[in-house]
């Protein structure tokens, strides 16, 4: 990865790296001392969600997240944390998206009764989770995206964008309402 590659340079050389591409957590815990980091740590994008489902009514959520990669594991890390230090139902389920098909896993979740769904994954396997909603008999009360952050987002979905929750990338520890 180009900004890890970059950050080993940094702290050879004892320069600061600005980044503003990669938010997994492991950039921070590698060079703290050589690292300004424009995002917050992607564990922290969805701390506060167990607290606004609560504040709503809604005590369980199904998390459905790739296993590829980094950034969804630590995404999911975060959200599990918070929502065992809230005492909330949360269920997680993985896929690979090159061996699984995440409708299969969509499916799973309507089958366990959770009444909100987050989905963390590649920006296009979230898109095209939310549009399958559509097409299947369960209908979360509340959906919680981290593409829903990303401005194409509601061009993208259009109406169905209404009403899904994002997170904030930039301030870790914010309020979600």
């Amino acid at each position: 990865d180009l900004t890890r590659a970059a950050l080993e340079v940094a702290a050879e050389s004892n320069q600061i790296l600005w980044n503003h591409g990669g938010a997994s957590d492991d950039l921070l815990e590698r060079g703290p001392d050589h690292l300004i980091s424009v995002l917050a740590p992607c564990s922290t994008y969805f701390w506060d969600l167990p607290r606004l489902m609560g504040n709503h009514g809604l005590s369980s959520l199904t998390l459905i997240s790739s296993s590829r990669g980094t950034f969804a594991p630590q995404v999911a890390r975060g959200l599990t944390r918070a929502a065992e230090s809230r005492d909330f139902t949360l269920r997680h389920l993985t896929y690979d998206p090159s061996r699984h098909d995440p409708l299969e896993r969509l499916d799973r979740s309507r089958d366990i009764g959770a009444e909100g769904l987050a989905v963390v994954s590649s920006y296009r396997e979230e898109i095209e989770l939310i549009r399958s909603l559509n097409n299947r008999p369960f209908t979360p009360r509340l959906i919680a995206s981290v593409a829903a952050g990303i401005d194409p987002f509601g061009d993208q979905l259009g109406a169905m964008a209404e009403g899904i929750v994002g997170t904030c990338q930039w301030h870790p520890g914010s309020n979600l309402k």
